[in-house]
Protein backbone atom coordinates (compact mmCIF):
# COMPACT_ATOMS: atom_id res chain seq x y z
CA UNK A 1 0.00 0.00 0.00
CA UNK A 2 2.84 2.40 0.87
CA UNK A 3 4.37 2.03 -2.58
CA UNK A 4 1.13 2.96 -4.27
CA UNK A 5 0.73 6.18 -2.32
CA UNK A 6 4.38 6.99 -3.05
CA UNK A 7 3.74 6.32 -6.70
CA UNK A 8 0.70 8.59 -6.75
CA UNK A 9 2.72 11.48 -5.33
CA UNK A 10 5.26 10.90 -8.09
CA UNK A 11 2.44 10.72 -10.66
CA UNK A 12 1.25 14.15 -9.58
CA UNK A 13 4.71 15.64 -9.99
CA UNK A 14 5.20 13.70 -13.22
CA UNK A 15 1.93 14.84 -14.77
CA UNK A 16 2.67 18.42 -13.86
CA UNK A 17 6.09 18.21 -15.49
CA UNK A 18 5.52 15.99 -18.46
CA UNK A 19 6.74 18.52 -21.06
CA UNK A 20 8.22 22.00 -21.44
CA UNK A 21 5.82 24.92 -21.07
CA UNK A 22 6.69 28.27 -22.58
CA UNK A 23 5.47 30.79 -20.05
CA UNK A 24 3.37 30.88 -16.91
CA UNK A 25 -0.35 31.35 -16.49
CA UNK A 26 -1.71 34.86 -16.53
CA UNK A 27 -4.77 36.22 -14.77
CA UNK A 28 -4.68 33.27 -12.40
CA UNK A 29 -7.75 32.44 -10.33
CA UNK A 30 -7.60 32.85 -6.56
CA UNK A 31 -5.99 29.81 -4.97
CA UNK A 32 -8.36 27.16 -3.65
CA UNK A 33 -8.02 26.05 -0.08
CA UNK A 34 -7.34 22.37 0.64
CA UNK A 35 -10.97 22.07 1.82
CA UNK A 36 -12.26 23.36 -1.51
CA UNK A 37 -10.33 20.69 -3.41
CA UNK A 38 -11.36 17.96 -0.96
CA UNK A 39 -15.00 18.90 -1.59
CA UNK A 40 -14.48 18.15 -5.30
CA UNK A 41 -13.42 14.54 -4.68
CA UNK A 42 -15.76 11.62 -5.40
CA UNK A 43 -16.69 9.02 -2.76
CA UNK A 44 -13.46 7.67 -1.27
CA UNK A 45 -12.26 5.47 1.56
CA UNK A 46 -9.11 7.53 2.17
CA UNK A 47 -8.47 11.24 1.66
CA UNK A 48 -5.28 13.28 1.82
CA UNK A 49 -4.92 17.07 1.56
CA UNK A 50 -1.49 18.63 1.08
CA UNK A 51 -0.58 22.31 1.28
CA UNK A 52 2.30 22.30 -1.19
CA UNK A 53 3.15 25.96 -0.79
CA UNK A 54 3.52 25.79 2.99
CA UNK A 55 5.51 22.57 2.72
CA UNK A 56 8.18 24.26 0.61
CA UNK A 57 8.14 27.60 2.41
CA UNK A 58 7.73 26.46 6.03
CA UNK A 59 7.98 22.73 6.77
CA UNK A 60 10.96 21.76 4.62
CA UNK A 61 13.26 24.59 5.80
CA UNK A 62 12.46 23.85 9.46
CA UNK A 63 12.98 20.09 9.17
CA UNK A 64 16.30 20.56 7.35
CA UNK A 65 17.49 23.62 9.28
CA UNK A 66 20.50 21.64 10.51
CA UNK A 67 21.05 19.83 7.21
CA UNK A 68 21.65 22.55 4.65
CA UNK A 69 23.37 20.19 2.16
CA UNK A 70 20.21 18.08 1.92
CA UNK A 71 18.00 21.17 1.69
CA UNK A 72 20.18 22.47 -1.13
CA UNK A 73 20.01 19.07 -2.85
CA UNK A 74 16.20 19.01 -2.74
CA UNK A 75 15.97 22.61 -3.96
CA UNK A 76 18.39 21.65 -6.71
CA UNK A 77 16.11 18.78 -7.82
CA UNK A 78 13.14 21.16 -7.94
CA UNK A 79 15.17 23.73 -9.87
CA UNK A 80 16.23 21.01 -12.33
CA UNK A 81 12.60 20.08 -12.97
CA UNK A 82 11.78 23.77 -13.44
CA UNK A 83 14.64 24.19 -15.90
CA UNK A 84 13.66 21.10 -17.87
CA UNK A 85 9.91 21.66 -17.99
CA UNK A 86 9.36 25.36 -17.34
CA UNK A 87 7.13 24.50 -14.37
CA UNK A 88 8.02 25.28 -10.77
CA UNK A 89 6.51 22.72 -8.36
CA UNK A 90 6.56 25.46 -5.73
CA UNK A 91 3.83 27.22 -7.70
CA UNK A 92 1.37 24.47 -6.90
CA UNK A 93 -0.51 25.49 -3.80
CA UNK A 94 -2.77 22.59 -2.85
CA UNK A 95 -3.31 18.93 -3.73
CA UNK A 96 -6.21 16.70 -2.62
CA UNK A 97 -6.14 12.93 -3.12
CA UNK A 98 -9.05 10.50 -2.86
CA UNK A 99 -8.63 6.71 -2.91
CA UNK A 100 -10.91 3.72 -2.82
CA UNK A 101 -9.61 0.66 -0.95
CA UNK A 102 -11.02 -2.66 -2.15
CA UNK A 103 -9.92 -6.01 -0.67
CA UNK A 104 -9.36 -8.59 -3.41
CA UNK A 105 -8.57 -12.29 -3.61
CA UNK A 106 -5.21 -13.40 -2.29
CA UNK A 107 -5.25 -10.93 0.60
CA UNK A 108 -4.44 -8.00 -1.64
CA UNK A 109 -5.78 -4.46 -1.52
CA UNK A 110 -6.74 -2.68 -4.74
CA UNK A 111 -6.15 1.08 -4.46
CA UNK A 112 -7.70 3.36 -7.07
CA UNK A 113 -6.82 7.05 -6.78
CA UNK A 114 -7.43 10.52 -8.13
CA UNK A 115 -5.67 13.79 -7.30
CA UNK A 116 -6.81 17.36 -7.80
CA UNK A 117 -3.99 19.93 -7.97
CA UNK A 118 -4.30 23.70 -8.18
CA UNK A 119 -1.85 26.56 -8.26
CA UNK A 120 -0.27 29.35 -10.31
CA UNK A 121 -0.13 27.33 -13.52
CA UNK A 122 -1.66 27.31 -16.97
CA UNK A 123 -3.30 23.90 -16.76
CA UNK A 124 -4.75 23.92 -20.27
CA UNK A 125 -1.43 24.82 -21.85
CA UNK A 126 0.31 22.10 -19.87
CA UNK A 127 -2.10 19.43 -21.12
CA UNK A 128 -1.86 20.73 -24.70
CA UNK A 129 1.92 20.58 -24.70
CA UNK A 130 1.77 17.15 -23.09
CA UNK A 131 -0.21 15.90 -26.06
CA UNK A 132 2.37 17.30 -28.45
CA UNK A 133 5.25 15.71 -26.56
CA UNK A 134 3.49 12.34 -26.28
CA UNK A 135 2.95 12.15 -30.04
CA UNK A 136 0.63 9.26 -30.74
CA UNK A 137 1.14 7.55 -27.38
CA UNK A 138 -1.99 8.95 -25.75
CA UNK A 139 -5.72 8.68 -26.28
CA UNK A 140 -8.70 10.95 -25.76
CA UNK A 141 -11.81 10.03 -23.76
CA UNK A 142 -14.88 12.26 -23.60
CA UNK A 143 -16.42 12.67 -20.15
CA UNK A 144 -19.46 14.88 -20.50
CA UNK A 145 -18.20 18.17 -21.94
CA UNK A 146 -14.65 17.50 -20.77
CA UNK A 147 -11.90 15.59 -22.56
CA UNK A 148 -9.54 13.38 -20.61
CA UNK A 149 -6.11 12.69 -22.08
CA UNK A 150 -4.81 9.27 -21.11
CA UNK A 151 -1.02 8.87 -21.11
CA UNK A 152 1.23 5.87 -20.62
CA UNK A 153 2.84 6.22 -17.20
CA UNK A 154 6.06 4.45 -18.08
CA UNK A 155 6.49 6.46 -21.24
CA UNK A 156 5.81 9.72 -19.43
CA UNK A 157 8.18 8.78 -16.64
CA UNK A 158 11.06 8.37 -19.09
CA UNK A 159 10.34 11.79 -20.63
CA UNK A 160 9.96 13.73 -17.38
CA UNK A 161 12.52 12.02 -15.13
CA UNK A 162 15.19 14.45 -13.93
CA UNK A 163 18.74 13.45 -14.79
CA UNK A 164 19.64 13.54 -11.08
CA UNK A 165 17.35 10.60 -10.22
CA UNK A 166 19.55 7.74 -9.07
CA UNK A 167 19.20 4.19 -10.47
CA UNK A 168 17.98 3.05 -7.04
CA UNK A 169 15.21 5.68 -6.99
CA UNK A 170 14.26 4.87 -10.57
CA UNK A 171 13.98 1.17 -9.73
CA UNK A 172 11.85 1.96 -6.68
CA UNK A 173 9.42 4.09 -8.69
CA UNK A 174 9.20 1.50 -11.47
CA UNK A 175 8.26 -1.19 -8.94
CA UNK A 176 5.65 1.13 -7.46
CA UNK A 177 4.17 1.85 -10.91
CA UNK A 178 4.01 -1.86 -11.70
CA UNK A 179 1.77 -2.29 -8.65
CA UNK A 180 -0.31 0.78 -9.36
CA UNK A 181 -1.50 1.36 -12.91
CA UNK A 182 -0.10 1.48 -16.43
CA UNK A 183 -1.67 4.78 -17.50
CA UNK A 184 -2.87 8.06 -16.05
CA UNK A 185 -5.70 10.33 -17.16
CA UNK A 186 -5.24 14.10 -17.01
CA UNK A 187 -7.94 16.76 -17.36
CA UNK A 188 -7.72 20.53 -17.10
CA UNK A 189 -10.97 21.61 -15.43
CA UNK A 190 -10.12 25.32 -15.39
CA UNK A 191 -7.13 27.56 -15.99
CA UNK A 192 -5.37 26.59 -12.77
CA UNK A 193 -6.69 23.11 -11.92
CA UNK A 194 -5.70 19.60 -13.00
CA UNK A 195 -7.44 16.31 -12.22
CA UNK A 196 -5.02 13.37 -12.38
CA UNK A 197 -5.48 9.66 -11.73
CA UNK A 198 -6.93 6.46 -13.12
CA UNK A 199 -9.51 7.01 -15.86
CA UNK A 200 -12.19 5.48 -13.64
CA UNK A 201 -11.54 7.87 -10.76
CA UNK A 202 -11.15 10.90 -13.02
CA UNK A 203 -14.52 10.06 -14.57
CA UNK A 204 -16.12 9.83 -11.12
CA UNK A 205 -14.65 13.21 -10.20
CA UNK A 206 -15.91 14.98 -13.31
CA UNK A 207 -19.36 13.39 -13.33
CA UNK A 208 -19.96 14.41 -9.69
CA UNK A 209 -22.35 11.55 -9.07
CA UNK A 210 -20.92 10.86 -5.62
CA UNK A 211 -19.20 12.73 -2.83
CA UNK A 212 -17.23 12.01 0.31
CA UNK A 213 -19.07 10.49 3.24
CA UNK A 214 -20.14 13.24 5.67
CA UNK A 215 -17.95 11.85 8.46
CA UNK A 216 -14.84 12.04 6.27
CA UNK A 217 -15.70 15.56 5.15
CA UNK A 218 -16.12 16.72 8.74
CA UNK A 219 -12.81 15.16 9.79
CA UNK A 220 -10.98 16.82 6.89
CA UNK A 221 -12.58 20.20 7.59
CA UNK A 222 -11.40 20.00 11.20
CA UNK A 223 -7.81 19.94 9.90
CA UNK A 224 -8.27 22.29 6.96
CA UNK A 225 -5.37 24.53 8.06
CA UNK A 226 -2.83 21.70 8.38
CA UNK A 227 0.07 21.30 5.97
CA UNK A 228 -0.88 17.63 5.64
CA UNK A 229 -4.23 16.14 6.63
CA UNK A 230 -5.77 12.72 6.12
CA UNK A 231 -8.92 10.78 6.95
CA UNK A 232 -9.93 7.23 6.18
CA UNK A 233 -12.68 4.77 6.86
CA UNK A 234 -12.10 1.05 7.24
CA UNK A 235 -13.47 -0.73 4.14
CA UNK A 236 -15.46 -3.91 4.52
CA UNK A 237 -13.22 -6.98 4.53
CA UNK A 238 -10.04 -5.14 5.50
CA UNK A 239 -9.68 -7.25 8.67
CA UNK A 240 -8.83 -10.29 6.55
CA UNK A 241 -5.84 -8.46 5.06
CA UNK A 242 -4.22 -7.45 8.34
CA UNK A 243 -2.29 -10.23 10.14
CA UNK A 244 -3.64 -9.43 13.60
CA UNK A 245 -3.68 -11.96 16.37
CA UNK A 246 -6.81 -11.81 18.48
CA UNK A 247 -4.87 -10.59 21.50
CA UNK A 248 -5.50 -7.26 23.21
CA UNK A 249 -3.63 -5.23 20.60
CA UNK A 250 -5.32 -7.02 17.71
CA UNK A 251 -8.78 -6.51 19.18
CA UNK A 252 -8.17 -2.81 19.75
CA UNK A 253 -6.87 -2.23 16.23
CA UNK A 254 -9.73 -4.23 14.70
CA UNK A 255 -12.22 -2.02 16.55
CA UNK A 256 -11.19 1.10 14.61
CA UNK A 257 -13.66 2.23 11.95
CA UNK A 258 -12.41 5.77 11.23
CA UNK A 259 -9.07 7.52 11.56
CA UNK A 260 -7.81 11.02 10.81
CA UNK A 261 -4.75 13.11 11.42
CA UNK A 262 -2.76 16.16 10.50
CA UNK A 263 0.73 17.61 10.51
CA UNK A 264 1.49 21.27 11.04
CA UNK A 265 4.39 23.55 11.87
CA UNK A 266 4.57 26.14 14.64
CA UNK A 267 7.31 28.30 16.11
CA UNK A 268 7.87 25.52 18.67
CA UNK A 269 8.33 22.77 16.10
CA UNK A 270 6.14 20.17 14.41
CA UNK A 271 2.70 19.22 15.72
CA UNK A 272 1.07 15.92 14.82
CA UNK A 273 -2.50 15.13 15.79
CA UNK A 274 -4.42 11.91 15.21
CA UNK A 275 -7.85 10.54 16.05
CA UNK A 276 -9.32 7.06 15.82
CA UNK A 277 -13.02 6.29 16.18
CA UNK A 278 -14.22 2.87 17.28
CA UNK A 279 -17.58 1.16 16.95
CA UNK A 280 -18.35 1.23 20.68
CA UNK A 281 -17.31 3.45 23.64
CA UNK A 282 -15.88 0.50 25.55
CA UNK A 283 -13.60 -0.27 22.60
CA UNK A 284 -12.30 3.29 22.67
CA UNK A 285 -11.72 3.01 26.42
CA UNK A 286 -9.69 -0.18 25.94
CA UNK A 287 -7.65 1.45 23.18
CA UNK A 288 -6.99 4.55 25.28
CA UNK A 289 -5.89 2.45 28.25
CA UNK A 290 -3.54 0.43 26.05
CA UNK A 291 -1.93 3.56 24.57
CA UNK A 292 -1.43 5.11 27.99
CA UNK A 293 0.14 1.89 29.25
CA UNK A 294 2.53 1.79 26.30
CA UNK A 295 3.30 5.46 26.87
CA UNK A 296 4.32 4.89 30.50
CA UNK A 297 6.43 1.87 29.67
CA UNK A 298 8.04 2.99 26.41
CA UNK A 299 8.60 6.61 27.40
CA UNK A 300 10.53 5.69 30.52
CA UNK A 301 12.70 3.07 28.84
CA UNK A 302 13.63 5.23 25.86
CA UNK A 303 14.23 8.40 27.87
CA UNK A 304 16.82 6.58 29.98
CA UNK A 305 18.63 5.23 26.93
CA UNK A 306 22.17 6.39 26.14
CA UNK A 307 21.35 6.67 22.43
CA UNK A 308 20.42 10.24 21.37
CA UNK A 309 17.76 9.08 18.90
CA UNK A 310 16.01 6.95 21.51
CA UNK A 311 16.11 9.84 23.96
CA UNK A 312 14.29 11.95 21.39
CA UNK A 313 11.67 9.23 20.92
CA UNK A 314 11.33 9.02 24.69
CA UNK A 315 10.63 12.76 24.98
CA UNK A 316 8.05 12.55 22.21
CA UNK A 317 6.27 9.58 23.82
CA UNK A 318 6.28 11.10 27.30
CA UNK A 319 5.01 14.41 25.98
CA UNK A 320 2.20 12.87 23.92
CA UNK A 321 -1.33 13.77 25.01
CA UNK A 322 -3.89 10.98 24.88
CA UNK A 323 -7.56 11.79 25.42
CA UNK A 324 -10.81 9.82 25.37
CA UNK A 325 -14.20 11.17 24.36
CA UNK A 326 -17.01 8.74 23.65
CA UNK A 327 -15.88 6.52 20.80
CA UNK A 328 -12.95 8.79 19.91
CA UNK A 329 -9.35 8.48 21.07
CA UNK A 330 -7.07 11.39 20.24
CA UNK A 331 -3.29 11.56 20.24
CA UNK A 332 -1.32 14.82 20.01
CA UNK A 333 2.46 14.93 19.75
CA UNK A 334 4.71 17.98 19.56
CA UNK A 335 8.24 17.54 18.23
CA UNK A 336 10.41 20.40 19.51
CA UNK A 337 12.37 22.32 16.89
CA UNK A 338 15.67 21.01 18.29
CA UNK A 339 14.44 17.42 18.02
CA UNK A 340 13.07 18.11 14.55
CA UNK A 341 16.49 19.33 13.48
CA UNK A 342 18.04 16.21 14.99
CA UNK A 343 15.89 14.02 12.73
CA UNK A 344 16.55 16.29 9.77
CA UNK A 345 20.30 16.00 10.27
CA UNK A 346 20.06 12.22 9.81
CA UNK A 347 18.42 12.42 6.40
CA UNK A 348 20.86 11.38 3.67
Amino acid sequence: MKSRFLALLFVIALSLNIVPIAGAASAAQPAATPSALVAMLPASDAVIAFDTKRFFSDALPKVLASNQPMLSKIVGHVDEITSKTGIDLRKFENVAVGATLTPTAGKNLDIDMVAIARGEINAGALVAMGKLAAGSSYREVKIGEQTAYVFSLKGAMKKAKPQSVTPKMESMFERAFDKMMSEVAVVSTDRNTLVIGSLNRVRQTLEKRSMLAPELSVLMNERSTSILAFALQTPTGIDDLIPLQMDEIGKNVAAIRLASGGLDMTSAGAVFGAMVRTHKPEQAKNLSDMLQGLQMMGGGILSNSKRPDQQVYGRMIQGAKIALRGTDVTLDVTVAQADLEFFGSKIK
